[in-house]
């Protein structure tokens, strides 16, 4: 599934700064996992995507907890470009876009490695 950076950076800088209506899920914590290393910076404020292939690259996990309410129910990803670029160094560049994956063991706290 591919997003474009824009969309995802602008939700994920977003989420703490607009309300939410009910059936909406906010995620429960952002964290930055530098991919040279595979360390983690568990719990951060603002997302990061970065991709140059000169430093290293940073990408963004987002921890969502689905109440058991939404069981059976199906969901969908939807980003907006928001007024907060001046959290971010500019607009993106490149293909712009983004994967998104899920995963059985989400980050629970900083590594190292």
């Amino acid at each position: 599934m591919k997003f474009t950076v824009a969309s995802l950076a602008s939700l994920l800088t977003l989420v703490s700064a607009i309300p939410t209506p009910s059936p909406m899920l906010r995620p429960d914590t952002l964290s930055q996992c530098a991919a040279s290393t595979g360390a983690i910076t568990y719990d951060v404020l603002t997302s990061r995507i970065h991709k140059n292939g000169i430093s290293s690259d940073i990408t963004t996990l987002v921890t969502f907890t689905f109440p058991d309410d939404t069981e059976s129910k199906t969901c969908e990803f939807n980003f907006a470009l928001n007024n907060y670029l001046h959290c971010n160094p500019g607009y993106p560049s490149g293909t712009a876009q983004i994967d998104v994956y899920t995963s059985l063991a989400p980050a629970d706290h900083s590594t190292t490695t």
